[in-house]
């Protein structure tokens, strides 16, 4: 399940799709490691869907591969906690 974005643009049509459905989105919390050609980054998003005026909070991580320093690989997960 989930919208598969491939390219140099995929990263940006993903947080712009974000912003339009959660426009005071908010991240914090967050931590990242990096192991060889492995990364992860785990945040909590906080905001208000637009079309709804619901309150989430979700709990996330990204999972990254890199080659040559750049990301080769992004997987991005979301774990809803809170919807008010």
């Amino acid at each position: 399940m989930g919208n598969a974005r491939r390219g140099s643009g995929g990263g940006a049509g993903a947080a712009c799709d974000t912003l339009r459905g959660i426009p005071d989105v908010h991240y914090s919390e967050d931590r990242h490691l990096v192991c060889g050609d492995r990364g992860v980054s785990e945040w909590l998003l906080t905001g208000t869907t637009r079309d709804t005026k619901k309150k989430i909070r979700v709990r996330g991580c990204d999972l990254f591969e890199f080659d040559t320093g750049k990301i080769t690989r992004k997987d991005s997960f979301w774990k809803i906690v809170v919807v008010e």
